[in-house]
């Protein structure tokens, strides 16, 4: 990975991992459970997701580099299939995991990176 997006990275990482281990305190401790389970299983499938895309634009990069070809995909489908399961989850078992709390994780790492690009400083972008 380049020295660019290393700092992104491994901070919407960092942010992700914090929040996550925050929200399933806050699940043990409040009477909240769906809506948190929910929360959590769609900041997860967000981590996968940004992870994903960040190794398959790595790849596309170094491809490009070397053949000056680049790949077919950016795996969206498996992207947007990982997001259909996690509502499908949700179906299927509602009194343990609330959709609308997916709904809210999900774009986290997103907007996470965000955040992150434009609080670095400058000689870091």
């Amino acid at each position: 990975m380049e020295s660019t997006t290393k700092p992104i990275y491994y901070r919407v990482v960092v942010i992700t991992l914090v929040l996550f281990i925050t929200l399933l305190t806050f699940w043990l401790l409040t009477p909240h459970k769906p809506l948190l389970a929910g929360v959590a299983l769609g900041l997860s499938v967000s981590l996968y997701n940004f992870l994903h895309l960040a190794r398959r634009v790595r790849l596309v990069g170094e491809s490009i580099v070397e053949t000056g070809a680049a790949r077919k995909s950016l795996g969206m489908i498996q992207r947007v299939f990982m997001v259909i399961f996690s509502i499908l989850l949700a179906v299927r078992f509602p009194e343990q995991i609330d959709g609308r709390g997916i709904i809210l994780g999900v774009p986290a790492c997103y907007i996470f990176s965000v955040f992150v690009y434009f609080s670095l400083p400058a000689n870091q972008k």
